[in-house]
């Protein structure tokens, strides 16, 4: 099966963004680059490599809390789609996709990141692991595209990792709120 995919900020975009950021974040008082832009292709290359590190454990611990409790996760949520922001390599996802699997619910998967090349790769594999999945790709920054979350299904919104704590306490409270406005009430 082959993906579908959104995009919202092209690789000639991303380029744009990052050296505004990264000049605008220079000049400032306060030296600062958006950690967005660390997972470009490079950066995520480089940040899939770092976790496998043995002094690296939080995917580790991560992997292991998933395992003890997707299946359950699986069975309560009854989601058919899973929505992924900041995807990656789609690593530890797929104890997510398996247990939705084995639960009998699972129709699509929407991985949401900024790396594009670097996504379409995992899409490729995911896409011949799991043959009957749909997948959708979003590409694109979560913290300006989460409206572009293609709708429908009983959907669960996988956060997964540190990623969250690269954003400030005003700047994670909107992401939250932003990202339940995009949920439906059900």
């Amino acid at each position: 099966m082959t993906y579908t995919i959104d995009v919202h900020l092209s690789p000639d975009e991303v380029r744009q963004r990052m050296r505004a950021d990264a000049i605008a974040g220079l000049q400032a008082g306060k030296k600062s680059i958006p950690p967005v832009w660390f997972y470009d292709e490079r950066g995520s290359q480089l940040f899939e490599q770092i976790t496998r590190l043995p002094e690296y454990y939080p995917t580790r611990a991560e992997r292991h809390l998933l395992e003890m409790y997707a299946p359950t996760i699986a069975e309560l949520s009854k989601a058919d789609t899973l929505v992924e922001l900041g995807a990656g390599a789609c690593d530890k996802t797929r104890v997510l996709l398996s247990a939705l699997q084995q639960f009998g619910t699972l129709a699509k998967y929407v991985p949401f990141d900024v790396s594009d090349e670097f996504l379409r790769d995992a899409a490729s594999t995911l896409c011949n692991e799991y043959d009957a999945l749909a997948v959708h790709l979003v590409i694109g920054d979560f913290s300006e595209h989460l409206a572009e979350i293609p709708t429908g299904g009983r959907r669960m919104v996988a956060f997964l990792g540190g990623t969250i704590g690269n954003l400030g306490p005003a700047r994670r409270a909107r992401f939250l709120f932003d990202l339940n406005c995009t949920m439906s009430s059900d």
